[in-house]
Order: structure tokens, then sequence, then C-alpha cells
């Protein structure tokens, strides 16, 4: 009977550790649920008290200076009231290994590389959160996605993502820059 019991301890052990992991990493972060939607769509994100300022489109192989993935990114800057700063980063790739190489060169970036080591899983999610200074730093990559977002308050960070969650629930949204043709 004691010999089932040190039998049990040593499955369960392992099975909680196993099961904290995947709760920890399965609340990453969002992304978008819809086929269609590219990184393109987020020109489109108006966020309250922000507005874009810089806009830059990049291919994924250029950044990570491998040919072997491929990929589009879009950085947008912005500009809010009483002179705060945001920054969204997103790329998405054909394979899930792509991404995973872009959040390990933004948390290298960012000094959070051994950190994140212990929150992702390899070529499957990740998170990191990061603050240095006056910028507060939040990044995930689940399945081809990948999101950073860096603000220079920790509850602006929060809106952020809380607006950039809500409108990948509204795929939906018009496209501004039509209405000005």
């Amino acid at each position: 009977m004691k010999k089932m019991a040190d039998q049990i301890k040593r499955f369960i052990f392992p099975f909680l550790i196993i099961l904290f992991t995947v709760f920890f990493l399965s609340s990453c972060g969002e992304i978008p649920k819809t086929d269609d939607f590219t990184v393109s769509k987020l020109v489109d994100l108006k966020m309250t008290n922000y507005k874009p300022t810089e806009f830059e489109f990049s291919n994924v192989p250029d950044f990570l200076n491998k040919d072997s993935v491929e990929g589009n990114m879009i950085t947008i800057v912005y500009s809010g009231k009483n002179n705060h700063y945001a920054k969204l980063v997103s790329a998405h790739t054909t394979k899930s290994k792509g991404v995973y190489y872009v959040w390990r060169a933004f948390a290298k970036e960012n000094n959070a590389l051994f950190k994140s080591s212990f929150t992702s899983i390899p070529f499957v999610m990740g998170t990191f959160k990061h603050q240095e200074k006056d910028i507060y730093v939040e990044s995930w990559f689940k399945e081809k996605w990948f999101f950073y977002i860096e603000s220079d308050s920790s509850e602006e960070l929060e809106t952020i993502r809380i607006q950039l969650i809500e409108f990948f629930e509204n795929p939906d949204v018009i496209n501004e820059s039509v209405i000005d043709l």
C-alpha cells in the first residue's frame, strides 16, 4: 500500500506542475479569432486618448535576417494626452516558429530573455511583462500571432491591451482610409 502511495505522489506533483503551466500559459494573451484578420487591419485601431503618429510595415524575414520565415509586421507609435506614449508591434507568420523568433528578439531587446524562458512553451505560446525605468512592456505570442505593447504607464498599458482585445472581437471595423477617398 505504501508503495502505491509513493507512486501516486510521484505522479501528482508533475501533473500539478504541468496543469499550472498550461493554465498560466493559456492566459497568455488574446489573438484575432478570424482567419481573414491581417496585421494591416491594425491601422484602423483607434485607441482612447491616443493618436497614431507613425506607421511602419516590414517583413518578418527582414527583421529576423532569416529567409526561412515568412510573415508581415506592423509597428504603430501613438502619442496621447499629457505627453503619454505608446507603441504597438504585431506580426503574423505562416508558421508558429516565426512569431516565436520575433518574440525572443523583443525579449532580448527588453532584457527579459532569461525571464521569458520560464513563461513560454517554445513555438506554441508565451508571454512576458517587463518594466525598465519609465517604460512598461507586455508581449505575447500564440499560434501564428505576436503582439508587443509598450507604454509609459502601467495603467495605460492595461487600457491599451484591453482596447486591442476588443478590436479583435469586432473585426468588422470600417477602414477609415477608404472614407478619405
